[in-house]
């Protein structure tokens, strides 16, 4: 990449900007949701046993899919979800409070040089403990759904 192209991060940034209230709105009404089917908790079982019955050869590996994300834990995986997003975004704050024109940097525009000194203001104000956990959830349910995936080919049901 030459250092004189424009790299635009800000588009980026404003697209996670817009995209995240929608995920957060989902997350409570997955929540409320579960809330309100929790006297029907006996009944799930059997109503997704019946469901799954119409995927045919596919119906232990999808079984063993939701198992398999049930065991890491829908909460949790929402929870580290939630923790990454706060990170970014005192990244971005701080980021952005950088960001005053000062004379001697000239023309405000985003080259290489500039990229890299957001992305070093970004990646300080992060705290790297609380972000790796955060990572180490979504990889464990990325784990989970890829030993699915290997399941699945690996073990053809005719």
């Amino acid at each position: 990449m030459d250092s004189k192209e424009p790299v635009n991060l800000g588009k980026i940034v404003g697209i996670i900007h817009v995209l995240a209230p929608y995920f957060i709105l989902a997350k409570e009404k997955i929540i409320m949701f579960r809330e309100i089917i929790r006297p029907f908790d006996y009944w799930a079982p059997a109503l997704f046993g019946a469901f799954l019955v119409f995927f045919g050869g596919r119906f232990l590996t999808t079984i063993a899919a939701a198992e398999a994300i049930r065991l890491v834990g829908v909460e949790k995986l929402a929870d580290n979800a939630v923790i990454l997003w706060n990170n970014f975004q005192a990244g971005v704050e701080a980021a952005l409070k950088d960001d005053v024109p000062r004379e001697d940097r000239g023309a405000q525009s985003w080259t290489k040089d500039k990229a890299v000194r957001v992305l070093r203001i970004f990646l300080k104000t992060l705290d790297p403990k609380e972000v790796q956990k955060a990572l180490e959830g979504l990889y464990q349910a990325m784990l989970s759904l890829q030993c699915r995936n290997i399941l699945a080919t690996s073990w053809p049901i005719p």
